[in-house]
């Protein structure tokens, strides 16, 4: 788990705690922000 994503509030860089069903939930360290991402990413085989 060490992706990261940009918070939707801030724009900083927040790092992956887990995961919820199939998405990778993200908290922005700065203004503790829990969030998952809004696009879907292809699956790689």
């Amino acid at each position: 788990m060490d992706e990261t994503a940009s918070c939707p509030v801030c724009g900083r860089d927040a790092a992956a705690i887990g995961r919820r069903q199939l998405q990778i939930v993200f908290r922005c360290d700065g203004c503790k922000v829990v969030f998952k991402r809004n696009r879907s990413w292809p699956y790689i085989y």
